[in-house]
Order: structure tokens, then C-alpha cells, then sequence
């Protein structure tokens, strides 16, 4: 959308940049290194490109990045937290 030009100078160097970021999430998620921060980095990733697919009017796109927005999340809630983290997120 429009407003999105305003924060990103270059969309482009934008779009690689989530790129990136997509492959160390998946990596991170395959390796079951960290499950719990790349669930999470996933979870608001996914939020911004929902916010940016609903803008743009793309709802088939954006009907799937909302189920991959609740599998990330519901996987941040199960994965296995360090202690200090954990306090704050009890399981039930």
C-alpha cells in the first residue's frame, strides 16, 4: 500500500531483507534451535504482512498468512521456554 512507502525508503531492499528472515525462521524452526524466539519472530512477521496483505486488498493471501499468523503463535505458547522466559508464560 501507499503508506508503507512513507516508513520503507526502498520496498525492494525491504522485501529481501523479509526474505532473509523467512530462511533463518525456517531454519531456526527445523533445527528445533530456539523453537520458541523463531515461533515468536514468525508470530510478528506474520502480523505485519497480514496488516500489509489486508491494505493491498489481497484477502486470498492474507486468509493464509492468518492461519500461518495462529500456527506460529500456538507454537510460540508450546515450544519449550528458558526459565527466565518461562515465568511469565505458564503452562497449563
Amino acid at each position: 500500500p501507499a503508506w508503507v512507502t512513507k516508513f520503507l525508503p526502498d520496498t525492494r531492499m525491504e522485501m529481501i531483507k523479509a526474505a532473509y528472515l523467512d530462511i533463518a525462521i525456517g531454519i531456526l524452526l527445523v533445527l528445533g534451535l530456539w523453537t520458541w524466539l523463531a515461533a515468536l519472530l514468525a508470530t510478528l512477521h506474520l502480523v505485519v504482512v497480514f496488516i500489509c496483505a489486508i491494505g493491498v486488498g489481497v484477502y486470498d493471501i492474507a486468509a493464509r498468512d492468518l492461519g500461518l499468523l495462529f500456527a506460529s503463535f500456538a507454537l510460540f505458547f508450546d515450544a519449550p521456554k528458558p526459565a527466565r522466559i518461562a515465568k511469565f508464560f505458564p503452562r497449563a
